[in-house]
């Protein structure tokens, strides 16, 4: 599997500013990569040797292949949003790290509970159902978590940062957001989400795209925003898992 890092190496000379940049672009670049891989995986599969190349390298490349050598176009996912995030005041959201999509507003904030001070907001519009989950499509499985809707205003949950698994917004390939709440009592490596239209498992984070009315939730500035939020807030960093 291709691991980005030198420019990583490389970026520790340059002007924060400048850091910044090149790491947010490291991190674009290794998000399409691990989702190429699990599209398109094993990393020895000339599949995904042609994925990466024609989605992630900013290289014309040929297609990707199937299995059967047809050249195919990049396999399609659930309605994406193309918002940046961005770390400052949101009028709705206050003084946080967050992204604007076209179907309202979601972010964290550095909560007033020191003992659970990531406060993950999301905005009215953004639920069509009684929760939120978020599930992170991950180099190795899957991780989720989720916010109750509250009616007439932002809803906020306050969590740990490892309990809101605040790292993955910087690192995972992909977050979609599923209507309903995950079921923590259904047993096995299947994630089960409660939702309007039922419940849905899934044995992967990219699975994900297939539930009704999926939505992926995209990453471009969340690794400077999130990290800007956690140097404002000793709590949050504090309490990142390992």
């Amino acid at each position: 599997m291709r691991l980005i890092g030198i420019v990583l190496l490389a970026a520790t000379g340059l002007p924060a500013g400048a850091q910044e940049a090149a790491v947010e672009a490291v991190m674009e670049e290794q998000r399409c990569v691990w989702a190429c891989l699990a599209n398109f995986g094993p990393a020895d599969d000339p599949a995904y040797g042609d994925c990466v190349q024609a989605q992630c390298s900013g290289e014309p490349g040929n297609g990707v292949r199937n299995q059967g050598g047809s050249v195919v176009a990049a396999p399609s996912s659930a309605s994406a949003s193309t918002g940046a995030w961005t770390y400052g005041p949101h009028p709705i959201l206050g003084l946080s790290a967050h992204v604007q999509t076209e179907w309202g507003a979601m972010g964290f904030a550095c909560g007033s509970d020191r003992a659970r001070p990531a406060s993950l907001r999301v905005t009215a519009d953004m639920f069509e159902a009684d929760g939120l989950t978020f599930v992170f499509d991950l180099a190795q499985g899957w991780s989720e978590t989720s916010i109750r809707r509250i009616d007439g205003g932002v809803a906020a949950e306050d969590r740990t940062s490892c309990g809101h698994q605040i790292g993955h917004f910087r690192d995972a390939s992909r977050i979609f957001a599923v209507d309903g709440l995950p079921d923590r009592q259904a047993s096995g490596a299947r994630l089960t989400i409660e939702g309007p239209g039922g419940a849905h498992a899934v044995a992967s984070g990219s699975a994900a795209a297939s539930i009704p009315g999926a939505r992926v939730i995209g990453l471009r500035g969340s690794a400077a925003a999130i990290g800007a939020l956690l140097a404002a807030c000793p709590a949050m960093a504090d309490m990142a898992c390992d």
